[in-house]
């Protein structure tokens, strides 16, 4: 083993500390490797708390670094601007979870969770100048605050007596051994009393990049000697605003009135949440953000494609003031096209590709991939390929689905920037009469559904059967 660096030295813990106040991206060291002690996630978000679950079962300490404080109550927080909107979890994001914390939903529902099944009249959905049909066959949602979400998730991991969540913990940089073919850690800073101020070194076996869209890793990639991966965006330019209100219970749990593109840009929900709540999020594309005071407000509804929302917002009590949110682009990263790649490091999640949230497909595949790294590195035990090569691959095909049903629906405006995929003008022209049959024939409406659920691929709408129904549905 080589000797290590000056300006090193080994503390108590087994962490090392710089002496010396090095710039931020990789750093050299050496360190013995040992079969899978150490797992470090970066980033507390839902995708850190799902990626660390699976790793738990396959890692003797599993550390979730988070450079906030972490509150011991649901409530926003400042590092996830959107924690203040509706946040829901569709069918198979809610079935990954539950494969990972089992009771999970249960529990949720207990603590005030509100399950929606859009078969029936609990859930309506207008789009595209119609109401869809129900799905033939039960389709929950569950609806909840995002704050709510992270708190639970949060219990529950902590609760596995082989995981750790540091707050007020920065990860400044990663750091390569020798030949700079492996990650052995990650530089962090402590920010609480009394914690050193110089950057330390964590020792890990893996790190798991959760950070976020705002992640740094391309740029760590590039400080250490590897290129940056490839980046695709579609400009969306969303703009939501969310208010909170009190109402009288009524027969259905949730509303939603989405624009007919390109002739509107305008959208609207309304979903019963925790708290004996309801969430209001109006949303716009293309700069055509909604208001956020009272007058506006109300306006932006009445000017839905249908009345649904705005007139509920008549018989409502408002509980606080509209919050507002920027999204401005879809962005994926393709770390699976990557020909080097350091060992012992992964990207996971929004870092991973971040999707207009619109559509609600964020949070499930976080989940998604949660389970497919579980079966990777159940992968690498036996041998075989690269576990980065395997996962990024893997998680390319789970984003595929979701990627192309939300950039195809939002292609509809021809003002939207981005790459548009081959016989784009086709696939919108098919796109659209899939959309006006979702309010004629139940079973297109189903298989839409179903799509959006990520429990089909887009190519299940190309169906020959579906086919013929959606050409005549509108006859």
């Amino acid at each position: 083993m080589s000797p290590v660096p000056s300006g090193v030295k080994v503390c108590a813990q087994g962490s090392k500390r710089l002496d010396s106040n090095r710039p931020g991206g990789f750093h050299l060291c050496v360190v013995a490797q040992t079969p899978r002690p150490h797992a470090v996630v970066i980033g507390a978000s839902v995708a850190g708390l799902l990626a660390a679950r699976t790793l738990a079962d396959c890692f003797e300490r599993v550390t979730v670094l988070e450079r906030e404080t972490l509150p011991t109550e649901p409530e926003p927080r400042k590092g996830v601007p959107q924690g203040h909107h509706i946040h829901l979890l569709l069918r198979s994001g809610a079935d990954a979870i539950e494969t990972l914390y089992p009771g999970f939903f249960k529990e949720l529902v207990q603590r005030g969770g509100v399950p929606v099944d859009f078969s029936t009249a609990e859930g309506s959905w207008f789009q595209h100048g119609v109401w869809k049909q129900r799905p033939l066959g039960r389709l929950l949602v569950h609806s909840q605050t995002r704050p709510f979400l992270e708190q639970h998730l949060r219990t529950r991991l902590a609760a596995i007596p082989n995981v750790k969540i540091v707050d007020q913990c920065r990860t400044v940089g990663l750091e390569l051994d020798t030949d700079r073919s492996r990650v052995i850690g990650v530089m962090i800073k402590r920010s609480g009393e009394g914690m050193p101020s110089e950057a330390e070194l964590m020792r890990s076996d893996l790190v798991v990049d959760a950070s976020g869209r705002n992640s740094v890793t391309p740029k760590w990639l590039e400080s250490g000697g590897f290129v940056q991966p490839p980046e695709t965006s579609v400009a969306v330019r969303i703009g939501y605003a969310t208010r909170f209100y009190e109402a009288p219970l009524r027969g259905w749990k949730a509303l939603a009135v989405y624009s007919r593109a390109p002739m509107s840009t305008k959208s609207g929900v309304v979903f019963r949440v925790e708290g004996n709540r309801w969430i209001v999020t109006l949303m716009g594309c293309l700069g055509d953000y909604p208001p956020i005071d009272e007058e506006g407000f109300l306006e932006f509804a009445r000017q839905l494609d249908d009345s649904a929302v705005y007139d509920w917002l008549q018989t409502a009590t408002p509980l606080g003031p509209a919050v507002p949110y920027r999204y401005p682009s879809h962005l994926r990263r393709r770390y699976e096209r990557l020909t080097r790649f350091p060992e012992g490091l992964l990207v996971f999640g929004d870092a991973l590709c971040s999707f207009n949230p619109v559509y609600g497909q964020g949070m499930s595949v976080c989940a998604l991939e949660a389970l497919a790294l579980r079966d990777c590195l159940r992968k690498e035990t036996a041998g075989g390929e690269s576990l980065w090569r395997v996962f990024f691959k893997t998680a390319a095909r789970i984003i595929e689905g979701p990627w192309s049903a939300a950039t195809g629906a939002d292609f509809l405006h021809p003002r939207v920037e981005g790459e548009r995929p081959p016989c784009s003008a086709l696939r919108n022209w098919y796109l659209e009469r899939v959309l006006k049959a979702t309010g004629r024939d139940s079973r297109v409406s189903t298989c839409f559904f179903e799509v959006i659920h990520l429990l089909r691929k887009p190519s299940a709408l190309f169906r020959p059967d579906l086919l013929v129904r959606v050409l005549f549905a509108g006859r």
